[in-house]
């Protein structure tokens, strides 16, 4: 573990075709979706190797998809771990669980979703939480979930009652952190590459790179128009 006791956790799918960006079918082909899923994995590591904090990163991914589908993406000195078993907020809640018991003392999880968020977001997510040690912090997301969540304590709370995948998954956590007494800090609000649109907004911002360039290289920009 590195001296500062920051860690950052990606929750990973493998890159299945049709099981993955399966928003962006039938426009895309399975298979193009989840090729275009992989590079935005190696973007999402890619933007944590350019936050210049010093980190470890986990990549957190089903029990079943820790294989050789995932060994040519993740980065080779990312560490690998499972996921429980459970919803959705049980996985990411032992997934800090299993960080803080390995001697981590602010933990960032994020997903593959947003490879092109400023990295100063990462940044300033690791300072509230050293300000802030009791606090939640939240990156709020443009279709009303969140695509970072930092904690430097494990609290069950915020991860039960949450009907996930939905508008209200932000709103929801919130309100639990209210009637629980934690104290929620906000970052700036950025958005998942869920769509066409993303996808444009995606080609703008000129960070994700593999991602851009699988786009161009096959001629798919023409669909977000």
């Amino acid at each position: 573990m590195n001296n500062s006791g920051n860690a950052i956790i990606v929750m990973l799918k493998a890159p299945r075709p049709g099981f993955v960006k399966t928003r962006l079918t039938p426009s895309l082909t399975k298979e193009e979706a989840a090729v275009f899923y992989t590079c935005l994995i190696k973007d999402t590591f890619l933007n944590i190797g350019l936050s210049g904090q010093s980190i470890d990163v986990i990549a957190c991914v089903a029990k079943h998809e820790a294989n050789a589908e995932l060994s040519d993406i993740i980065p080779e000195k990312v560490a690998v771990t499972c996921q429980k078993d459970g919803d959705l907020g049980q996985k990411m809640y032992a997934a800090f669980v299993d960080a803080f018991a390995s001697g981590c003392r602010r933990v960032v999880m994020i997903g593959s979703d947003s490879p092109d968020m400023p990295k100063e977001y990462i940044a300033e997510a690791f300072l509230l939480l050293k300000a802030y040690k009791e606090s939640l912090i939240l990156g709020p997301s443009e279709d009303g979930g969140y695509y970072l969540i930092g904690l430097g304590t494990a609290k069950e709370a915020i991860f039960k009652g949450v009907d996930w995948g939905t508008s209200a998954v932000l709103s929801e956590t919130l309100e639990i952190a209210k009637r629980e007494g934690i104290d929620a800090k906000l970052l700036p609000k950025w958005y998942d590459v869920d769509s066409f649109e993303d996808i444009g907004r995606l080609l703008k911002t000129g960070r994700a790179v593999n991602s851009i360039k699988y786009i161009k290289d096959n001629k798919l920009s023409w669909r977000t128009k």
